[in-house]
């Protein structure tokens, strides 16, 4: 598990650094960003599942994955209800197209959706840190 804890830490470090190299050079012929973005998410829920199944350890912070799926359950939570809103809630023109129902709330919950990542992050490097001893 040191091993998979040591790759999990540096491929997260590695895809927040992408995202941000991305988001500044501005060229998506070069580097994608809403491409480091879904990698980065992909490689966070396999590292959650790896977590799952390897079942309780020592070094792992129980309290901070509790703190982290409650955070997760808020986000997905913030998704499903900007998935219901109706087209009643919208607040800018009724006849534009682009106006669309619940996106202010979709784009709400991504600001908990970045904290929640970057706090996995932390949680990962701590119990890499732990795990090391």
């Amino acid at each position: 598990m040191h091993f998979f804890k040591s790759i999990d830490f540096w491929v997260q470090a590695g895809l927040i650094l992408l995202t941000g190299a991305a988001f500044i050079m501005d060229d998506v012929s070069v580097l994608n960003p809403g491409a480091t973005i879904l990698a980065f998410a992909v490689w966070q829920i396999l590292s959650l599942l790896v977590n799952v199944v390897a079942g309780p350890q020592p070094w792992k912070m129980k309290n901070w994955r509790k703190y982290h799926l409650l955070g997760i359950g808020i986000v997905v939570l913030l998704i499903i209800v900007a998935a219901l809103q109706s087209d009643a809630s919208r607040t800018g023109d009724k006849d534009d197209k682009y106006s669309m129902a619940g996106l202010g709330t979709a784009i709400f919950a991504l600001i908990p959706a970045i904290l929640i990542s970057l706090f996995y992050v932390l949680i990962t490097y701590k119990e890499w840190q732990r795990i090391k001893k």
